[in-house]
């Protein structure tokens, strides 16, 4: 009698475990909802210690070369101006500041 309880309460106890697992394991895949692939560490590894380095002394180097820059084309107008910014601070503060780790 009491193995028969037994069986029957681990069988109960199975089948609710299912019930209550299931929903969790369910997972949509309509239009855009797709998973996305997993992180590759090493690239983020990489980046974080010798890519966005290079990158913010890159940064801080067109920044300081800016300034000459400006005053030289600055009688070609304020295109030529953002064009040197553009260049020399936004492009490289972007890829070190916006960019996600270990997309490069």
């Amino acid at each position: 009698m009491r193995r028969r309880n037994r069986r029957r309460l681990s069988g109960t106890l199975a089948t609710l475990i299912a019930l209550l697992a299931s929903p969790a394991l369910a997972q949509t895949q309509t239009g855009s909802d797709t998973i996305p692939p997993p992180p590759d560490y090493g690239a983020q590894v990489f980046d974080a210690i010798i890519l966005r380095p290079l990158g913010f002394t890159a940064a801080a180097v067109g920044a300081v070369l800016f300034v000459p820059a400006a005053i030289l084309t600055s009688p070609g107008g304020m295109d030529t101006i953002e064009e040197a910014m553009e260049m020399l601070v936004i492009v490289p503060g972007e890829w070190v500041f916006t960019r996600p780790l270990g997309d490069f």
